[in-house]
């Protein structure tokens, strides 16, 4: 077993490096060929060097410049050969409702070793399930290196909320609504320093369900492949399922500044 766990890994190195674009590794450290590594951002803020391991020990994103055809080919080659040949080879899920061909594993995969989401049992995940908005503030929390854990006496969501409302990232209102895929992806940007986009959300048939504060959010998460849709629909008003959350994180690959 061990022998075959050391193959794999020796085999995802060297297809990652066979099929590395020119200047990719360049790119990696700031375009310059330099060893300072770059800065990376999340609400225009650049990482701290503590929550480092945070954002990149798994899977290890590639850093990308979304307008570099090259660059964000290489990163999602880099995650493929991760999931495709390290992932499933050293680690397993203890959930029975996430097989490994589902098209949620991993996004599973990452919010569990990242402490993101845990299961709903010891041995279920619950993908179908629907994410409340406190969920969705308290896992949000979490990508953000806070440490959102209910003190007794308090609401298992008030820390998460406290933190969202802190942040300008939600009012704290209806923490037990579910929470639609438009609201998530409204407080992903919210939280990301309401960057500005140009995407066309007119390539979707359902683009006029978005509600006129998301539009901007969602322009930015089609441009950046956070939102994607599905039979040419974004459903920006269904409400976000446990599984779909984990997707939608997982797709988030740190930029350089």
């Amino acid at each position: 077993m061990r022998t075959k766990r050391w193959s794999a890994r020796l085999l995802a190195v060297s297809l990652t490096l066979s099929l590395l674009p020119a200047g990719a590794l360049a790119a990696e450290n700031g375009g310059t060929g330099s060893s300072t590594p770059p800065a990376y951002v999340w609400s225009g803020q650049p990482v701290p060097s503590a929550n480092a391991d945070f954002y990149f020990s798994l899977p290890p994103f590639a850093p990308s410049d979304p307008n570099d055809d090259a660059q964000v080919a290489y990163s999602k080659l880099y995650n493929l050969v991760w999931f495709a040949w390290l992932m499933r080879e050293e680690f397993v899920l203890p959930f029975a409702d996430v097989p490994q061909d589902s098209w949620f594993y991993p996004g599973v995969c990452y919010v569990y070793r990242q402490g993101l989401m845990s299961g709903v049992s010891s041995d279920r995940f619950a993908p179908d399930e629907l994410v409340s908005r406190g969920m969705a503030w308290t896992v949000l929390a979490r990508m953000n290196a806070a440490n959102p854990k209910a003190e007794p006496g308090m609401e298992w969501y008030e820390p998460g909320r406290n933190w969202a409302v802190e942040h300008g990232v939600t009012d704290g209102a209806n923490p037990l609504d579910n929470v639609t895929r438009e609201q998530w992806v409204s407080m992903m940007w919210r939280r990301a320093g309401y960057p500005e986009s140009g995407a066309d959300l007119s390539v979707f048939a359902d683009s006029g369900q978005v509600s006129a504060y998301a539009l901007e959010a969602m322009r930015w998460a089609v441009s950046i492949g956070i939102i994607q849709g599905s039979d040419g629909r974004i459903s920006p008003q269904a409400p976000l399922t446990r599984g779909e959350l984990a997707s939608l994180i997982v797709r988030l690959v740190p930029v350089p500044r």
